[in-house]
């Protein structure tokens, strides 16, 4: 078996030259990976895209394939990896060569980085040249997957979830993977994270996020890691000035809150905010007795809340009735101007003949008092 680099050797940093040289091999690939791959992590897509995108294919491509690469980064030979990086600038352009001026302009200066290296196996991990180098190594090989078998591709680093229209596709690509990754890398599949099965019958996880009948939530691992970062906090920190504990608390629920808010994630995000509350209570009456704080305490402590997060997306806001627009006639036929002095006098006129009649009312009240009192009758 081949020496795998210790793992001090994972954080070795490049030096400014080897920083310089990422930088202008991600300017240069960067638009041919955003041409022939739409979910690809260079791209930098955003927070829900994920599962926006499985939601969009999952019902025309419904059968998946999700795989993994062993200890991607100390075991993959770094020859190859130089090797495979060309070969990706000259599938990327369609082209059956690798052209002259790229190597002229990358090819010397990316061996230079290779002799840096201690060792033929293995790549660091804080090097700037291996977060470009490593991913653009395998785009080969996802080439050729999208190619061949017409499928659907959401890849991150090393991991990859392969969208299948086929039941029988997912079982060719793992042997397909399988061979191409040992011939053209030296490495190999992580068995224990590779998977396959139907999105409608299974569930499948990917980037923190765990597909299963038509729903998108959290796993379990990155719940249990959000809840150790809270209660480190609450471990860590004295009690002293609660403004910049509830601060540091609302960073984590924030964070993590904002990057999950897109997914069904409404139960798991009321039982997180009831642990968060538990802990807080705690923190807040450590050392004192027969003090409670009830959520709208703490909400005026500024406390913040993952509901919070997930109502700002998933709640509609109704939104304000319009007002009838009048028909273009009201604006070509302008309703005539009143006469206000003519309804003065109509209405004074009016009021004199009301007291005349008051008038007479009473003066025939009268004559009939009158004649009741003599003993006649009209």
């Amino acid at each position: 078996m081949k020496q795998i680099k210790p793992v001090p050797y994972y954080t070795q940093c490049d030096t400014y030259e080897f920083k310089r040289l990422a930088g202008e091999i991600r300017t240069v690939f960067l638009p041919l990976v955003a041409r022939r791959f739409d979910m690809h992590h260079l791209n930098g897509f955003p927070h829900h895209a994920i599962i926006r995108y499985v939601a969009r294919w999952k019902k025309d491509y419904p059968y998946y394939l999700r795989a993994d690469i062993a200890k991607y980064y100390p075991s993959v030979q770094v020859a190859k990896v130089v090797a495979q990086t060309q070969i990706a600038y000259r599938d990327l352009l369609g082209l059956p060569y690798v052209p002259k001026k790229f190597k002229d302009r990358f090819f010397l200066r990316i061996a230079g980085w290779m002799r840096s290296l201690p060792m033929e196996q293995g790549i660091p991990l804080g090097s700037a040249m291996s977060a470009i180098l490593a991913p653009l190594a395998l785009l080969p090989l996802w080439l050729a997957v999208k190619r061949k078998y017409k499928v659907k591709l959401l890849v991150f680093m090393d991991d990859v979830l392969i969208l299948c229209k086929e039941p029988y596709i997912p079982r060719e690509i793992w042997q397909f993977l399988s061979t191409r990754l040992s011939a053209d890398l030296g490495v190999t599949l992580n068995l224990d994270k590779t998977k396959s099965g139907r999105f409608a019958g299974s569930k499948v996880e990917f980037c923190g996020w765990s597909f299963a009948g038509g729903y998108a939530r959290v796993t379990e691992q990155k719940l249990n890691e959000f809840k150790q970062r809270i209660a480190d906090i609450i471990k860590n920190t004295r009690k002293n000035d609660t403004r910049s504990f509830i601060k540091r608390i609302n960073n984590k629920i924030d964070g993590f809150g904002n990057y999950y808010k897109y997914g069904n994630v409404l139960r798991q995000f009321h039982e997180l905010d009831c642990f968060i509350r538990t802990l807080v209570r705690g923190w807040l009456t450590r050392g004192v007795r027969g003090k409670a704080y009830a959520n709208m305490e703490l909400e005026k402590l500024g406390l913040h809340a993952l509901l919070n997060c997930y109502h700002k997306v998933h709640i509609k806001k109704t939104p304000a009735k319009k007002q009838p627009v009048p028909p273009a006639e009201y604006y070509e036929h302008k309703p005539p101007k009143i006469d206000f002095g003519a309804i003065n006098a109509i209405a004074k006129h009016t009021e004199t003949v009301t007291k005349q009649l008051a008038q007479v009312i009473a003066q025939q009240r009268r004559l009939l008092d009158t004649l009741s009192n003599l003993g006649l009758s009209l």
